[in-house]
C-alpha cells in the first residue's frame, strides 16, 4: 500500500471519527437547557396620572448556567424609567420605555404621564433574555402587569391639643390626630408618628393609646391603621397622650406625623401627607397652691371675745379675704408655655 493510499484512508478515518462526535457533542447540549422564570410585582396596581410607583421585576435560572442573564421589561406608552443609579434596571432605548433588569433588587421606579386619561388600563411586559439557550419550561419565563390609572383616596392630617400652657406632670397631655380623605374613593389609611429619642426623657406616649397603634419601627413613635375604611370626605381621629417630664422644662417638643396607604401611587396630592406638632413647656414649675387655715381667735383677757370693730364686717358685704385669691393669682401667673401645631398648607386644583 502506497504512502498516497495510507494517508487517504487515515483521513477518511479521522473524518468518520468527527462526524460521530458530532451528534454526541450536540446531544450533550440539548441535555443541559437552562429553566428561567419571571415575575413583575407591583401591589394593588392603581396610580393617579403624574405619579411614580415602584416595579418589582423579579428574575432568575432555576437551573442551567449563562453567560449573561437580563430580564427584558417593555413599558407602554404613558409610562417611562425614572433613571436611578441604584437600582438594577437600566434603559435601554432612548425613550426610557425599553428597559434591561439584571438579577437583584430593588427593580425600577415608573413614571406615569400627566395626560394619560382616567381610567386607562396600561399593561407592562417583560421576557427572559436567554440568548440562543433553550428553555426546557417557556411557560414562565414571560410576565405581563396591568395598571389601572385612576386616582384613589387621597389624605391630609394635621394634629391638635391644648393651647393653655403645659406643665410637667403626672397628667398626661392629650392630643388629637385627625386624618381626612379628600379624595374619590375610599381607603385605609396608616398613620405613622415619630419623635426623638430623650435622655433623660422629656417627653413620651404614656402608653394607652387606640387599640390600633402599634410600635413604629422609627422614630420612637407608633403606626395606626383603622380596621376600616375611610370613605370620601370622611375622616378619623386618633387620641395620643403623652407625660411630660422635669427634664422638659423649658425646652420645645417636637413630634411629627405622616399619613399614607395601601395604595399610595394613586394619591393625586401629596403636598399635606405630614404635620407637626410642637410643645413648649414652661420653664418654671407649677407651684404648689397654699390651703388657707382655720383658727379660732384668742379669747380676750376675761374669757371674753373681743368684738368686731365698726368696718370691718367683710363676710356680710361680700368682701372675702384676699389672701386665697391672690394665691391663686400667683399660680396662674407662674404657668408659662403653650402649645402650637404646624400643618402644610394644602395646595389642590380643581
Amino acid at each position: 500500500m502506497g504512502r498516497r493510499t495510507q494517508a487517504f484512508l487515515a483521513g477518511c478515518g479521522l473524518a468518520v471519527l468527527l462526524l460521530a462526535a458530532g451528534p454526541a457533542v450536540e446531544a450533550r447540549a440539548a441535555a443541559d437547557p437552562v429553566d428561567a422564570t419571571v415575575s413583575l410585582q407591583f401591589y394593588n396596581p392603581q396610580v393617579a396620572p403624574g405619579r411614580q410607583f415602584d416595579l418589582g421585576v423579579f428574575g432568575h435560572l432555576k437551573s442551567g448556567t449563562l453567560d449573561t442573564y437580563r430580564t427584558l421589561v417593555h413599558l407602554p406608552k404613558g409610562m417611562t424609567l425614572v433613571p436611578n443609579a441604584d437600582r438594577n434596571c437600566k434603559a435601554t432605548s432612548a425613550n426610557q420605555r425599553e428597559i434591561a433588569c439584571t438579577p437583584g433588587a430593588p427593580g425600577a421606579t415608573i413614571q406615569v404621564a400627566d395626560d394619560v386619561p382616567v381610567g386607562t388600563e396600561l399593561t407592562i411586559t417583560a421576557s427572559a433574555d436567554i440568548g440562543d439557550a433553550v428553555d426546557s419550561h417557556p411557560e414562565d419565563n414571560t410576565a405581563r402587569q396591568v395598571v389601572l390609572v385612576k386616582p384613589g383616596a387621597d389624605w391630609s392630617v394635621k394634629w391638635t391639643g391644648p393651647t393653655a400652657p403645659v406643665q410637667p406632670g403626672s397628667t398626661p397631655v392629650t392630643t388629637k390626630l385627625v386624618v381626612t380623605n379628600h379624595g374619590a374613593e375610599a381607603g385605609v389609611p396608616y398613620i405613622i408618628t415619630s419623635g426623638p429619642s430623650d435622655y433623660p426623657a422629656q417627653m413620651e406616649l404614656d402608653g394607652k393609646q387606640d387599640k390600633s397603634c402599634g410600635t413604629a419601627t422609627e422614630g420612637h413613635g407608633l403606626m395606626c391603621t383603622p380596621k376600616t375604611s375611610v370613605p370620601p370626605g370622611g375622616s378619623i381621629t386618633f387620641t395620643f397622650r403623652f407625660t411630660v417630664f422635669p427634664a422638659a422644662l423649658g425646652k420645645e417638643q417636637r413630634r411629627e406625623a405622616r399619613v399614607t396607604s395601601d395604595r399610595a401611587p394613586s394619591e393625586q396630592d401629596i403636598n399635606d401627607n405630614s404635620t407637626a406638632l410642637v410643645v413648649h413647656v414652661s420653664d418654671k414649675a407649677a407651684q404648689p397652691t397654699a390651703k388657707p387655715t382655720t383658727s379660732a381667735p384668742n379669747p380676750a383677757p376675761g374669757g371674753t371675745t373681743p368684738a368686731t370693730p365698726p368696718g370691718d364686717q367683710l363676710a356680710d358685704t361680700g368682701a372675702a379675704d384676699p389672701g386665697p385669691a391672690l394665691l391663686a393669682a400667683g399660680a396662674v401667673a407662674a404657668v408659662g408655655g403653650g402649645l402650637l401645631v404646624a400643618t402644610r398648607g394644602r395646595r389642590r386644583s380643581h
